[in-house]
């Protein structure tokens, strides 16, 4: 048999490449996606036509290694510009060096469960970035809270509201999410994407919003209708335990390993955090806040507020005594007023809260009674019952639908 020649070869394999395109092509796209491309069991899509303030949607299947490979290659261009922007421009632009970022990321990302190292180390095989920008990307987000300097980033950070109930138009519940930090982090929000993963051995799909390229969340949704956010809490002493598995690493095994409150319930308990944080979870019809810090955790609701639960990133008083022997707060809190807004703007609302009144609340300015201000990044809002979300990138998009029941039912 004669072996192909150059051009034969070229010609075969553009034939290949030709028939993968056209086979992923033939995927149809769930409403109000456009399929981008497809690798190794990995779909790409992105909100409306691609066009600016869009966001990228991706779903991966497999193993953990082989997610991170769909992830890396889908993602490749859009990963080497956030690294270029995140970490390159933004971190090292402020005066944070090579060495030193590697040996914090690196502290960081070593308790992480072999499973999530797998994903990130699946990245690195496929995207184009070296494992240690891989590693280094990863912490891009808690860098702030965590290892930043950007003490104002931490006072005034996120906050959410949830309304179901006699709070709620129909008694559908509705949550919506705040998340506040840095300034800079405003260029990012093109680089914010919805990750939906089918693992292999975890009994629920799930769904991650955040900046690409990293193993975390800290907001999600699984298939079995339960979402939760992260707010931090920066008052309480000594907040990065670092022997410790991060709370954004568990916050993702939560989602895929419970199917019920009462499960999650158990894996808050069954569980430290490596820093302060209040966690918002919910279902269809009820919600609370997991107020965790290092040395604790307690589930808190809303005193004589049925249908109600508002979170700021401070811990609500009265506090336990052990907390306060253990030292919090470690600094005085300055005055914060968007727990008081949000309760506020929650009774006005009273009866009439649905997506559409939620975006209306979350619109409401801190200083004009609400909890929006000059450092809120990007909003989400989420109805786990029907599995839909809505994302808005403050200097990059309106408010845009993902319907998430139609991703997770494949």
């Amino acid at each position: 048999m004669k072996k192909p020649d150059g051009l034969s070869k070229v010609l075969i394999v553009s034939v290949i490449l030709f028939a993968g395109a056209a086979f992923a092509f033939a995927i149809p796209a769930p409403k109000g996606l456009t399929l981008m491309a497809a690798f190794e069991g990995g779909t790409l899509y992105r909100t409306g036509q691609g066009e600016a303030g869009s966001y990228p949607v991706v779903m991966l299947k497999g193993g953990w290694r082989e997610m991170g490979r769909q992830y890396g290659r889908l993602l490749s261009s859009d990963l080497k510009a956030f690294y270029t922007l995140a970490v390159e421009e933004t971190l090292f632009g402020a005066g944070e060096t090579y060495d030193h970022l590697l040996k914090i990321s690196s502290g960081f990302f070593a308790p992480y469960p072999q499973k999530h190292k797998d994903f990130l180390y699946g990245m690195a095989e496929t995207s184009g970035l070296t494992l240690e920008q891989h590693i280094m990307l990863n912490v891009v987000d808690p860098y702030v809270e965590i290892f930043g300097p950007d003490i104002e980033a931490k006072r005034l950070a996120c906050s959410a509201i949830a309304a179901w109930g006699p709070y709620s138009l129909d008694g559908t519940l509705v949550m919506g999410r705040n998340y506040d930090y840095a300034i800079a982090y405003k260029k990012f929000n093109p680089f914010l994407a919805v990750v939906v993963m089918d693992a292999e051995g975890e009994p629920n799909k799930t769904a991650s919003i955040h900046w690409i390229g990293t193993t975390l969340t800290q907001n999600g949704m699984n298939d079995k209708g339960i979402f939760l956010e992260l707010d931090t809490d920066m008052y309480t002493v000594s907040p990065t335990f670092r022997n410790r598995v991060p709370v954004v690493s568990l916050l993702l095994s939560f989602l895929q390993e419970n199917s019920t409150l009462d499960q999650i319930d158990a894996s808050f308990a069954a569980n430290s955090s490596d820093f302060g944080c209040i966690i918002q979870v919910a279902d269809d019809s009820s919600a609370y806040s997991y107020e965790w810090p290092p040395y604790g955790v307690r589930r808190r609701s809303e005193s004589g507020r049925e249908g109600l639960l508002v979170a700021t990133n401070n811990f609500v008083p009265p506090l336990p005594e052990a907390w306060l022997a253990a030292g919090y707060p470690a600094e005085p809190a300055v005055e914060d007023k968007r727990r008081a807004h949000l309760l506020a703007l929650g009774d006005s609302y009273k009866g009439r809260i649905d997506v559409t009144a939620m975006k209306e609340i979350m619109d409401v300015n801190y200083e004009d009674g609400g909890a929006r201000h000059a450092r809120t990044i990007y909003q989400l809002i989420a109805v786990p019952g029907s599995r839909a979300l809505w994302i808005r990138g403050f200097d990059y998009s309106d408010w845009v639908e993902i319907d998430l029941g139609a991703l997770f039912a494949p």
